[in-house]
């Protein structure tokens, strides 16, 4: 058994001391407020219809993070 638990997996693929708020199916990594981009925007994604990252893009996210 791992003496990690689930928080301390959820880090921000790019920036390992902060939380990954946002994850990425396509890549599975968790991402940063920062961070927080779709990789590909472009290419087909078969996760896109339930990505909270997608949407949040798409829609805007309420000024969380910098545009």
């Amino acid at each position: 058994m791992s003496a990690t638990t689930d928080h301390d997996e959820r880090r921000c693929a790019r920036h390992p001391e902060r939380e990954g708020r946002y994850y990425c199916s396509k890549y599975g990594r968790y991402l940063c407020d920062e961070c927080m981009s779709c990789a590909d925007p472009k290419l087909y994604c078969k996760y896109r219809s339930q990505c909270i990252i997608w949407e949040l893009e798409r829609y805007g996210d309420s000024g969380t993070r910098a545009r």
